[in-house]
């Protein structure tokens, strides 16, 4: 698998094009489009010439031409009880994906990749993930055991996105590597590396905040500033609530969490009477602290000397919400626009484009409330392209985000040496005790040629390749599962001895210098009714792994 130089790819549920503008920047060519809002096609066609069909549960997939890669932003929706009734084709029926898979299964694409809300990966207590999981690896596709949750900020682009990103290969195509990345060593965001020179902003006179809105945000500042103690408060400060508790209202009906937030409000009353008794009277003169412009939020963080025009913030139904003023939060509607504080002004049309990648060429909707909407729904640009190239083996790509760049392979003749005898030497299984679901596995790629040894009892071993990863706990391995390729697993051994030797032990003429791991095996039962396919993460194997993870997979 390496990665592709010219490609066709299908854009579905297509939005301003922000998969088009992510595959064509990599060499790809849109032969096909589909999104339901007539505005969002608009957009789609002024910029790229292509106008996108309407409604893709109307959609003809034998009317698609050929193509390589799909895309596709689909919704979250959860599926319904009635479908898992009526089998598991059926599953899916009534909800958008199930026209994604629709239009896989009939054009069989090379690859495809999807992108979502975060909510997706735990969505019905994860269900829907696992359906969309299992629906994907049935109809022949090579995808990640776990959603990939990934955000612009985690590549310098200072916006705070957090999506989740489906990477499917299909099986006869090749592997796909666990995916990686260390959250401790993100680059550092700077907003400013999207923010428009002010002086070059045409009508910025719009974007500046108002005398009313400058005071309002003074008024919240002295608050902030003027509050005791190390800390400001992590729960949302509702000014109602600042004052001594009424004993004649009746919290009997509030959730626990608001009965919990009135006390804490209080509480911060309480330590801080003298400021706020002369604080408040003089906020509610004002003529914008009501609703929610009289509660507070602040969640960025704790250091000395807290100033909100430090930050960036939203007016959200919520309250005024304070975040960090390295990146944005994520993109919503034009209500709830970010606003840079120390510009003291709203982010632009063109900065919403620049935090989603857009480049400056690209033309938006001439009605700007639109315009940032369709923004706020985009996929970003530069996410799209660091997961095409994962997916399309980019060897820089995977070096940089491949689990295995980062894991060491086992020194067989270190090993030796620890253990010149035997590394494991288990006691006799007693089946009658049942299977221990606690107890480590095992489960490696063996060739089709070796698993009918394997099965027909001519062999009863099995060595790894030249490969091995060192994160497996070699002393405590007791189950092994071979994997056949492109079917998964199905039959259970239990590992009687896990020691060094060679591969000249199977195959005689093979070199007895060949140093592998070696384990004899002995079978215990077909674990499954039929293969069932998981992922293979380290050089071919999948570690780290209990019994009990694999039968519930």
């Amino acid at each position: 698998m390496s990665i592709m130089k010219k490609f066709k790819f299908i854009d579905l549920f297509c939005g301003i094009g922000g998969f088009h503008q992510a595959m064509s920047q990599l060499g790809g060519q849109c032969v096909y489009a589909c999104d339901i809002d007539d505005d969002c096609r608009k957009t789609y066609e002024a910029n790229y010439g292509i106008r996108p069909e309407r409604d893709i549960t109307k959609v003809d997939a034998t009317t698609i031409p050929e193509y390589d890669v799909l895309c596709a932003g689909f919704p979250c929706q959860a599926f319904s009880k009635a479908g898992k009734r009526l089998g598991f084709q059926d599953e899916t029926k009534g909800t958008l994906f199930f026209d994604v898979e629709r239009i896989m299964l009939q054009t069989r694409p090379k690859y495809a990749l999807l992108e979502n809300v975060r909510n997706l990966a735990t969505h019905d207590n994860c269900k829907t993930w696992h359906v969309i999981h299992q629906h994907l690896v049935a109809i022949g596709y090579n995808v990640l055991c776990d959603p990939v949750i990934f955000s612009p900020h985690y590549i310098g682009i200072p916006q705070h996105r957090e999506r989740v990103y489906i990477m499917c290969i299909r099986k006869d195509i090749g592997e796909l590597p666990e995916f990686f990345f260390d959250r401790e060593k993100l680059p550092k965001c700077d907003i400013d590396d999207i923010l428009q020179d002010d002086n070059k902003i045409k009508d910025i006179e719009k974007y500046r905040l108002d005398a009313n809105i400058v005071s309002l945000v003074d008024l919240w500042n002295e608050f902030v500033k003027n509050l005791k103690g190390d800390k400001l408060p992590s729960f949302p400060v509702w000014s109602e609530y600042l004052k001594p508790l009424d004993p004649t209202e009746d919290k009997t009906n509030y959730p626990k969490w608001k009965v919990n937030f009135i006390l804490k409000n209080n509480q911060l009353y309480l330590e801080n009477k003298e400021f706020i008794d002369e604080w408040l009277p003089r906020a509610k003169k004002h003529p914008l602290f009501f609703g929610a412009k009289a509660k507070l939020e602040w969640q960025a963080g704790q250091y000395k000397n807290p100033d909100i025009w430090d930050n960036i913030f939203q007016f959200r139904p919520s309250g005024i919400r304070i975040k960090p003023g390295t990146y944005f939060p994520a993109l919503v509607a034009i209500t709830q626009t970010s606003i840079v504080g120390r510009r003291k002004r709203f982010i632009t049309l063109r900065e919403c484009a620049r935090l989603q990648s857009f480049p400056d060429t690209f033309n938006p909707d001439v009605i700007e409330a639109q315009a940032y909407k369709q923004f706020g729904n985009a996929v970003n640009v530069e996410t799209v392209k660091l997961f095409a190239k994962y997916m399309f083996g980019d060897k820089n790509t995977l070096k940089k985000y491949s689990l295995q760049s980062d894991i060491e392979p086992v020194d067989f003749l270190k090993i030796a040496k620890e253990f010149p005898e035997d590394i494991v030497h288990n006691s006799t299984l007693d089946m009658a005790e049942g299977l221990d679901k606690n107890r480590n596995l095992l489960v490696s790629l063996v060739k089709n040629d070796t698993i009918q040894m394997l099965l027909d009892g001519s062999i009863n071993i099995y060595y790894t390749g030249k490969k091995f990863p060192s994160t497996i706990e070699l002393n405590h391995l007791y189950y092994f599962m071979p994997y056949r390729k492109g079917k998964g697993i199905r039959d259970l051994y239990y590992i009687k001895v896990a020691r060094i030797g060679s591969k000249h032990e199977v195959h005689p003429d093979a070199d007895p210098n060949d140093i592998r791991l070696v384990f004899e095996i002995e079978f215990v039962k077909q674990l499954f009714a039929d293969y069932k396919p998981i992922r293979l993460a380290i050089w071919e194997t999948f570690t780290d792994t209990k019994l009990e993870k694999v039968i519930n997979v």
